[in-house]
């Protein structure tokens, strides 16, 4: 495979903040759709619930995770990706897919045949890992700017 030798690709510290970034869009996006799908099945009191408990150990754990897990494996297949893949627009909504199918086995490994089978579980994973690839090619547009138009 041929190397990517652009003189203008980001680097290590590069894209692990924009991990960090596309990450915190991802959760921030989640947050919100199922505040709003909180507010469509009950009262606006369990939509504030959501945004503020959610909010609150949502970012603890999504912070953690990020940090200790998303950001680095994230640079490490953005590395990889520069390395033996043309530059495109396409790299941050790739590693963002992959990140989200990533944690989605994990999820999907602690929950059991039963949690594998109820079809609303697979439609929000489904609706997480597109939510992960959008906020990764938004990451990628508005924070590397990377590859430039041309």
């Amino acid at each position: 495979m041929a190397e990517n030798k652009d003189s203008d690709t980001p680097g290590i510290p590069d894209l692990f903040v924009t991990s960090v970034i596309a990450s915190g869009i991802a959760f921030l996006t989640l947050l919100l759709l199922f505040a709003i799908l909180a507010l469509f099945g009950s009262d606006p009191g369990s939509m504030l619930m959501i945004l503020v408990y959610g909010g609150f150990y949502g970012l603890i754990i999504t912070a953690t995770l990020t940090i200790v897990l998303i950001a680095p494996l994230g640079t490490a297949i953005g590395l990889a990706l520069q390395r033996f893949a043309p530059s495109g627009q396409w790299h941050g909504a790739l590693i963002g897919a992959i990140m989200a199918t990533i944690l989605a086995m994990l999820v999907l490994s602690q929950g059991g045949a039963k949690f594998i089978q109820d079809g609303g579980n697979l439609v929000m994973i489904t609706v997480f890992i597109a939510i992960s690839s959008g906020a990764g090619w938004f990451a990628q547009r508005m924070v590397l700017r990377w590859p430039a138009a041309g």
